[in-house]
């Protein structure tokens, strides 16, 4: 229990099947360190290939930031949005790739995180828009683009994966904490000794293990 006080990492994906954000924060003696985004951007590839050029990019992205034996201690991805039309069969095998392709490569559950709350903890509400996330990223030290959205959605998403291990940012927003609050009630971080993923939306209050 308790801060890390080793190097780790935490990683945060927004999933897309034109644009994926992917990001990776590093912490050590629980001090965030570095942080670190790209997207992967599709506009040819469709189908196996499309879902394979996915996969293997994400995994080059962090084997490049993390190194050949990384502590990653989260890990949170994006879940799906209610409001999604169309394509579903799409989005859920790219979903379904990118979660098997981080279990087997880190052996850590993603947490999959609502829309809405990873916009409440990024920008202070679940309606924010695109600008206001990428503007808060911008703010907490992300060296984003003013026009990268999905990379600062992957930044805001590993942020609370760091949040969710008691690494924390000096101050954190009414909002931010309402966010963390609610998902200890929802969700148990015991990445070593689980299989499957969690789901940040199911409403079975349970103790949160940080560390």
């Amino acid at each position: 229990m308790g801060l890390p006080n080793t190097r780790c990492y935490c990683l945060g994906i927004d999933p897309s099947l034109n644009s994926t954000g992917l990001a990776v924060l590093t912490a050590e003696n629980g001090k965030i360190t570095h942080r670190r985004t790209d997207v992967i951007k599709h506009t040819s590839l469709t189908g196996l290939e499309r879902l394979q050029d996915t996969r293997d990019r994400m995994l080059a992205f962090f084997s490049e930031h993390l190194g050949p034996t990384p502590n990653v201690v989260t890990i949170c991805l994006e879940g799906a949005s209610h409001a999604s039309t169309g394509r579903h069969d799409e989005l859920g095998k790219n979903r379904g790739i990118l979660l098997l392709a981080l279990y087997e490569a880190f052996k850590v559950k993603p947490i999959e995180i609502p829309p809405a709350r990873v916009k409440k903890f990024g920008a202070r509400t679940g309606g924010a828009t695109k600008k206001a996330m990428i503007a808060a990223a911008r703010l907490r030290g992300w060296d984003i683009a003013l026009d990268a959205d999905d990379e600062a959605d992957a930044a805001h998403l590993a942020d609370l994966a760091a949040a969710l291990q008691g690494i924390l940012p000096p101050m954190l927003t009414r909002q931010q904490l309402e966010v963390l609050r609610d998902m200890a009630t929802m969700i148990v971080l015991k990445p070593k000794k689980h299989k499957g993923v969690y789901h940040a939306s199911t409403r079975s209050k349970k103790k949160i293990f940080l560390c």
